[in-house]
């Protein structure tokens, strides 16, 4: 695959780029990197009991590191009695 040469067309003598030729070459380059648009990104579907899960798990992790350790656990433990509750 051969890449674009840099188009030096959008800059002026000095080197700087207005912000409107700026904008006019990011629109050109997005039109054709993406012709049909640039995709969504997938994200897997994430249960709220995992979420709650895996936030607790963060908040212990951080309370272990000595960030707030009593409050953290007490979080945690509210998000891990959440999750045991929704499951």
């Amino acid at each position: 695959m051969t890449r674009p040469s840099i188009d030096h067309g959008i800059l002026s003598p000095s080197g700087h780029v207005s912000r409107r030729s700026e904008r006019l070459a990011k629109a050109e380059a997005r039109r054709v990197l993406f012709p049909d648009g640039f995709p969504e990104p997938i994200r897997p579907m994430v249960s709220e009991r995992e979420s709650l899960l895996r936030n607790a798990a963060q908040l212990r992790e951080l309370a272990a590191r000595g960030m707030k350790p009593r409050a953290f656990i007490r979080q945690a433990e509210m998000l891990e009695a959440r999750a045991s509750a929704t499951a």
